[in-house]
């Protein structure tokens, strides 16, 4: 029998093999068709005192930005992330109240 943990990636697997250019790797979608760009949606989920939190973000993987950061800061880092969390306690209007 698997743990929950592997059952969860396994669907996750197959929800990206849904789409062209994304992949499920290392707990992460992630598509990378650009040439010059990564795509990342990082799920966020926690595994951890018998509770699955999801904390997820989208992440822009600049290759000539993540070596630029690299060669000044010594961190290899993307070059933007947008934590959905944070994000949804500033939006005023959701789309329910939209219809």
């Amino acid at each position: 029998m698997k743990n929950f943990k592997a059952q969860l990636y396994e669907i996750c697997d197959e929800v990206s093999s849904q789409f062209s250019g994304w992949s499920f790797v290392s707990g992460q979608f992630k598509n990378r068709t650009l040439k010059h760009t990564d795509l990342v949606i990082h799920p966020g989920f926690g595994f951890e005192h018998g509770t699955t939190p999801v904390q997820p973000s989208v992440c822009i993987d600049n290759k000539r930005a993540q070596k630029l950061c690299k060669y000044l800061f010594g961190v290899n880092a993307s070059t933007s992330i947008v934590n959905l969390p944070t994000v949804s306690h500033l939006l005023q209007h959701t789309p329910e109240v939209l219809g």
